[in-house]
């Protein structure tokens, strides 16, 4: 597991509004330890160094007030990393989604 370091990063901006998961054989939406629904969420990092990245985070229970181009922030954010079928990845996940607090600000 690795602990994402907020220093790196100037902002998130959403970049389409939170979608539920579902399981991909069954479709059946996708419920985490505690009972709440996971979304996905996809945002635009802007980073320090200037490099942007884009990422998916799955959250639970998604504030259905999110707009697409709207700054966000993540609590408890971590990245895990995965092997599957040869391939290598990081897979985002955050307790918590929600509209920046300098929203409004340019």
């Amino acid at each position: 597991m690795l602990v994402f370091d907020p220093t790196l990063v100037r902002r998130f901006i959403l970049l389409s509004r939170p979608l539920p998961m579902t399981d991909f054989n069954t479709k059946v939406p996708v419920i985490d330890e505690n009972g709440a629904q996971v979304f996905r969420v996809q945002v635009l990092v802007v980073r320090q160094d200037g490099r942007p990245a884009v990422i998916a985070v799955k959250v639970p229970a998604a504030p259905q007030t999110l707009e697409e181009g709207l700054p966000v922030t993540f609590d408890g954010l971590i990245g895990i990393l995965y092997e599957r079928d040869g391939r290598q990845g990081v897979s985002f996940r955050a307790s918590k989604v929600s509209p920046a607090s300098n929203a409004g600000a340019k």
